[in-house]
C-alpha cells in the first residue's frame, strides 16, 4: 500500500468513528504512520482528503449485476430475486451505512462531493437494475415500461423505510432470512404492478 492509500485509509477510519469535524490531521498522520507535512504533500487540507476518502470508497461501493445476469435461463423472476438481495446485503453492510451517514453530515457544506458519491453509488446501481428490466422487455419477459421508473419502484419496494431506520442507527441489518423474505415481498409486488412477467403466470 503507497503512502497516499495509507493516509485515506487512516482518513476513512478517523471520519467514521469520530465524524469529519473532530479529526485533525495530526490523528490522520499519526494513523497512517506517516509527518504530518508528508499528509500535507499529497492532499492540501482536510476536504480535499474527504474528498480522496469518499472517491476510494465509491469505487469500492459501486454495485450492479455481477457478471451476466441469466435472464434467458432462470427468468426475470428469480433473477429479480437475486439482484434484489445483492442490493439489499450490500446497503445493509455496516460500512455502508457508516460512509452514508458521514456523507450525509457533510452534504450541505459540500455539496458537490455529495453528488458524486451518489453518482458512484446509488445512481449506478439504479442504471443497472433499469438496464436489466430494459433487456427484460426487449426480450418480451414484462410488459413495456419506463425503465428507469420502474427500476426506481423496485429499489423503493426493496428497501421501504429499512435503509432510513438503518441510517438513524435504530435498527439492526437484516437476517439472511429476513433480507429474502422483504425481497421475496419487493418481487411480487413489482409484480403486481408491471407484470405478470411472461413464462412465470
Amino acid at each position: 500500500m503507497s503512502k497516499r492509500q495509507s493516509i485515506v485509509e487512516a482518513a476513512r477510519e478517523a471520519f467514521l468513528e469520530e465524524g469529519f469535524d473532530a479529526v485533525a490531521m495530526e490523528r490522520v498522520a499519526a494513523t497512517a504512520n506517516v509527518s504530518k507535512v508528508t499528509v500535507y504533500r499529497h492532499f492540501k487540507d482536510k476536504e480535499a482528503l474527504l474528498e480522496a476518502v469518499m472517491a476510494a470508497h465509491g469505487e469500492r461501493a459501486e454495485f450492479g449485476p455481477m457478471g451476466p445476469l441469466p435472464l434467458r435461463v432462470i427468468g426475470l423472476r428469480a433473477t429479480l430475486l437475486l439482484v434484489g438481495d445483492r442490493m439489499r446485503e450490500f446497503l445493509d453492510r455496516d460500512d455502508i451505512v457508516r460512509i452514508g451517514r458521514l456523507v450525509a453530515s457533510q452534504a450541505e457544506r459540500h455539496p458537490e462531493l455529495a453528488r458524486r458519491y451518489y453518482r458512484s453509488g446509488a445512481e449506478f446501481g439504479l442504471a443497472s437494475v433499469a438496464g436489466l428490466l430494459e433487456e427484460a422487455m426487449a426480450l418480451g419477459m414484462m410488459p413495456p415500461a419506463d425503465p428507469r421508473l420502474a427500476a426506481e419502484r423496485f429499489i423503493a419496494l426493496c428497501g421501504g423505510l429499512h435503509d432510513h431506520a438503518r441510517s438513524l442507527g435504530v435498527t439492526e441489518a437484516l437476517s439472511p432470512e429476513a433480507r429474502l423474505a422483504a425481497v421475496t415481498g419487493a418481487v411480487d409486488a413489482f409484480g403486481r404492478i408491471y407484470g405478470p412477467f411472461v413464462g412465470e403466470g
